[in-house]
């Protein structure tokens, strides 16, 4: 668990609230890679981009690649089974 609320760190409950009743923002996506930085590339099932994102953690035991995802692009969570990740999304 991380003190640290900043981007890419620590979950606050506000933020993981709003996110849950935006439900509008949330794009579904499947793990494309991930690295022990923190990296994960995202492969929107829209189509799009891939879409990079951080988080300050090595996530590479916990989310895996081909594994289905959500991001909101809004507030910046990662939803990864049950578990919620705050996220920075970033051009890597």
């Amino acid at each position: 668990m991380c003190a640290d609320n900043r981007p890419g760190h620590g979950l606050n409950f506000i933020q993981l609230r709003i996110a849950s009743a935006t439900r509008s923002r949330w794009t579904d996506a499947i793990v494309h890679e991930t690295t022990d930085q923190g990296w994960i590339a995202l492969a929107p099932l829209a189509g799009s981009d891939i879409v990079w994102v951080w988080h300050h953690a090595d996530l590479t035991g916990t989310i895996k690649v081909g594994d289905p995802v959500a991001l909101h692009d809004l507030y910046n969570v990662l939803a990864a089974g049950q578990g919620r990740f705050n996220v920075v999304t970033a051009t890597r």
